[in-house]
């Protein structure tokens, strides 16, 4: 008798965990659906424009371009630094502003 009760537990417990399985499985299924019928209805994004308001992006910079924009910037903001100490600019700052312009 209680190897019954113990094989219909068994099963109750398997077809409760199967029933699960195929309840998620369907959610999944209609959760990528609706996932792809989002996508499809979307604009597609176009290179150089912003892909939320559509508006024209900056150009991509070269790296040397960059390099020379932090160059610029770090020097100018030594020269700020050298005003603000009220001192003339060491002979190596000096050299240094001169290369890079």
């Amino acid at each position: 008798m209680w190897l019954t009760v113990i094989i219909a537990c068994v099963l109750f417990v398997a077809a409760s965990v199967a029933i699960l399985g195929f309840g998620y499985q369907q959610m999944e299924q209609d959760r990528r659906e609706k996932a792809e019928a989002v996508l499809a209805r979307a604009p597609l994004a176009r290179e150089g424009y912003c892909p939320l308001c559509d508006a024209p992006l900056r150009r991509a910079s070269t790296v040397e371009q960059v390099v020379y924009e932090v160059e610029r910037r770090i020097d100018a903001e030594l020269q700020d630094v050298v005003q603000l100490l009220g001192r003339p600019a060491p002979e190596g700052l000096r050299r240094l502003y001169r290369a890079s312009a």
